[in-house]
């Protein structure tokens, strides 16, 4: 069963097909290597990540339940989350990023459709701001097994434009226990960033087409969501100084 278990999580890695993993196994088996005589099917593959990330997530759920040895306190957290349709489906994925000895590592949590119809599939919905803020943090809390306390260790949120309403800060201030009305301070220093990825993705394809004044703009107001004050020349620099840029963006 070793010898399964690492095949399938080679495909993994390899970013390969389902239909891979009886290739992964052959190969071994061609190699003298004892691969037992079921087990072998593109079937068990699901059955085996099924496993293995049952596995990863109490691994986890130790690592956020265990008191750091320096404060006697949990450790921290902070959640990425994004959505969109890989297939026929629109899901949001989760991600959780923690300290592991010293090294931040993420780790995807679960990625629940976004749209529901009701009962008698007359209406959809699903995708209101507070509906993935509170989609987010149930998966995080039910699949980690979090207590409600627990989930103030959630000290940050990284995520793209969409989710930087008021709607998806106000619902996530409603589901952490953080009493912002006793300390204001909390409120001042909660906030949702923009994760750089999208932000410099964003920032780039305005240099490519000739909008950089718009990009400056936004930079000092909220044209893609609420984003941070920054000097106006920042860009304009960060554009002079890489030479390279005209010919990276043609």
């Amino acid at each position: 069963m070793n010898v399964l278990v690492q095949s399938a999580l080679a495909v993994v890695k390899n970013h390969a097909a389902a239909k891979n993993y009886p290739e992964f196994v052959a190969d071994k088996a061609m190699c003298g290597v004892d691969c037992g005589d079921f087990g072998h099917s593109k079937e068990e593959l699901k059955n085996i990540i099924d496993v293995a990330a049952s596995w990863i997530d109490g691994e986890v759920s130790k690592q956020l339940k265990a008191p750091l040895q320096c404060t006697g306190l949990n450790p921290h957290f902070s959640l990425t989350m994004d959505k969109g349709t890989p297939g026929r489906e629109t899901n949001q994925a989760t991600t959780i990023v923690f300290n592991d000895e010293g090294k931040r590592i993420a780790v995807p949590v679960g990625s629940p459709a976004v749209y529901q119809t009701n009962d008698d599939n007359t209406a959809i919905t699903g995708a209101y701001a507070n509906q993935l803020a509170s989609s987010s943090i149930m998966l995080v809390k039910k699949t980690y097994e979090l207590e409600t306390d627990e989930l103030s260790y959630c000290q940050g949120i990284v995520a793209d434009g969409q989710y930087q309403s008021a709607g998806f800060r106000d619902e996530l201030k409603r589901l952490l226990p953080f009493d912002f009305d006793v300390d204001p301070v909390l409120d001042t220093f909660f906030s949702i960033l923009w994760d750089p990825g999208h932000f410099s993705d964003l920032a780039f394809t305005d240099v490519r087409e000739g909008k950089l004044e718009t990009r400056k703009n936004s930079f000092q107001g909220s044209s893609r969501g609420q984003m941070f004050l920054e000097p106006p020349s920042t860009l304009e620099n960060i554009c002079q100084s890489c030479k390279w840029l005209p010919n990276l963006l043609m």
